[in-house]
């Protein structure tokens, strides 16, 4: 079972908040043809703006909030019922924090080192955990593109602080032709825009600075791969467990 945080983008571009609730045939007790996925918001039930859709072993509940229901929540989790038995069930528990300003630095490898793409990280950190929202956008002269999500990572707690990052990878022609790239800090206690922070290939860190936020974002990157690494693995792994037993039986 899979509750997904909503995407920064459909946030501020849409202004509302879409969440989706997963189950797969791979949950253990869980029939998704007979399956239930109920909602809850602080507690409450939900039953407006949802919508239910089922592809091959997955069942998928995806629940619409207006931007002010969304700031206003506390906690959202969805239950998967059958015979009126919870059989799974998944809580998203927001951070507000203080309302503190974050510090945002954006990130870029050496020259050397770039070939076709160019991978952004963008870091926040703040003494204080709280949720983040990050969108990425791109500007060419006067033109601005719409929001884009990038691979956003989980708090990470870092010393005295906790840092959150979020990846975005772009071609090496925008980057030589001076495209500004924005990275969209918005906090979880409103909709109101913490933070943007533009970079081109202009831009430079002082080398102390930039190689102590560097290693904190370079870690972000490892996380990613590892992640990748791992499904892969599993992957594979489930699919030689299963031709094992086909062979078996046959």
């Amino acid at each position: 079972m899979e509750l997904n945080q909503p995407s920064p983008k459909e946030i501020f571009s849409n202004n509302q908040a879409k969440l989706k609730c997963i189950i797969t045939g791979q949950d253990q007790n869980v029939n998704v043809n007979q399956v239930e996925i109920t909602w809850k918001i602080d507690g409450s039930p939900v039953t407006n703006n949802i919508q239910t859709t089922q592809t091959g072993s997955s069942r998928v509940s995806t629940m619409t909030l207006t931007l002010t229901e969304w700031y206003k929540a506390n906690k959202v989790g969805c239950s998967a019922m059958k015979d009126n038995v919870i059989q799974a069930s998944q809580d998203l528990t927001f951070h507000k924090g203080d309302g503190s300003e974050p510090k945002v630095t954006v990130h870029i490898l050496p020259d050397e080192d770039i070939i076709d793409e160019v991978t952004l990280v963008c870091l926040v950190s703040n003494p204080v955990q709280q949720d983040y929202y990050i969108a990425w956008s791109e500007h060419t002269g006067n033109k601005q593109s719409s929001y884009t999500d990038g691979i956003n990572f989980p708090p990470m707690k870092t010393q005295q602080r906790y840092s959150v990052a979020s990846i975005y990878t772009t071609t090496k022609d925008k980057w030589n032709n001076f495209t500004m790239f924005t990275c969209n800090v918005w906090p979880g206690r409103d909709s109101k825009l913490s933070f943007a922070l533009s970079c081109t290939d202009d831009d430079a860190f002082e080398e102390e600075e930039y190689s102590s936020l560097w290693s904190t974002a370079f870690s972000f990157i490892i996380l990613f791969i590892s992640s990748l690494l791992y499904s892969m693995i599993f992957s594979l792994v489930k699919v030689n467990m299963q031709a094992s037993s086909y062979s078996y039986l046959y």
